[in-house]
């Protein structure tokens, strides 16, 4: 639970903008319009570790990609959002290649090698074997919220969260990122 916290905090702090000025308005003038759409795309002067979220991923579209979104130089990451209707869907990528990194990704680490599986009225929390990728999936009940961690490729900890229909549709949404084109 106090990871979920966590990984809550980070998100809000996040989507909510906090830095500092100058940094907030180089995010507006890399800003580019979607096509057909009124909403606008935040994308990084170098994209992040080579890598590019596609724009639509069965019927969701990115709203937000940043790379390194917490500006430091020890730690490489990705946020980005997803959405479809009123279901958003954040994710976060954290490279785990530096010790920093490394230290943030532990919990990930983790359930690529403990396995569990719990329920109760207050949701589920269960391993599972994904794509050959072992994650971490929980649902609560009281918040009808998903959250799936897993390990990518034995550096990247992804974490995807959201109040979508079934973890089926998160799953396909995961599948879609082409995560395979991160660098090793």
């Amino acid at each position: 639970m106090r990871n979920f916290l966590v990984l809550t905090m980070i998100i809000i702090f996040t989507s909510c903008g906090f830095g500092d000025k100058e940094k907030q308005e180089a995010k507006q003038e890399d800003r580019i319009e979607q096509s057909g759409e009124k909403t606008t795309l935040p994308i990084a002067k170098e994209p992040w570790q080579g890598w590019l979220p596609p724009k639509q991923v069965n019927g969701y579209t990115l709203t937000y990609y940043e790379a390194n979104p917490f500006g430091n130089n020890n730690l490489y990451s990705a946020s980005l959002r997803y959405e479809k209707g009123d279901v958003k869907v954040p994710i976060n990528i954290i490279d785990g290649s530096t010790e920093k990194g490394n230290n943030e990704i532990r919990q990930h680490r983790e359930f690529a090698e403990k396995e569990l599986n719990h329920e109760s009225s207050f949701g589920y929390e269960k391993t599972l074997e994904y794509n050959g990728v072992n994650a971490r999936e929980e649902y609560l009940n009281a918040t009808k919220q998903y959250l799936i961690r897993f390990l990518y490729k034995d550096r990247y900890g992804v974490s995807v969260k959201s109040k979508a229909t079934s973890s089926e549709e998160l799953w396909d949404l995961i599948a879609g990122l082409q995560l395979s084109k991160l660098e090793e």
